[in-house]
């Protein structure tokens, strides 16, 4: 009789110590695990310190200062895409 060839993604580790491929445990009788949580995001855009180091995170790998604020989005003419609601209140 030939041996079934288990895919290894297929297989699991009880914490009894035995190898499974079903739902539960074929030792114990210990239900499957849950599947492992999704993988952490990605890291976000590199940015360039004042001090010239290249970083991702939110503070300065070399000096520590803060992450500078996103800078406004702008159209084609330099324009900022949402300008500040100041002065655009009409005076009753």
């Amino acid at each position: 009789m030939a041996e079934y060839d288990y895919n290894a993604a297929d297989t699991w580790m009880c914490s009894c110590g035995k190898t499974n491929t079903g739902k539960f445990c074929v030792k114990c009788g210990a239900p499957r695990p849950a599947a492992p949580p999704p993988p952490a995001p990605a890291p976000r855009a590199e940015w360039v310190c004042t001090c010239g180091k290249v970083n991702t995170g939110k503070f300065c790998a070399k000096c520590g200062s803060p992450r500078p604020a996103a800078e406004p989005k702008k159209n084609l003419q330099g324009q900022d895409l949402h300008p500040r609601a100041e002065g655009l209140h009409h005076k009753a």
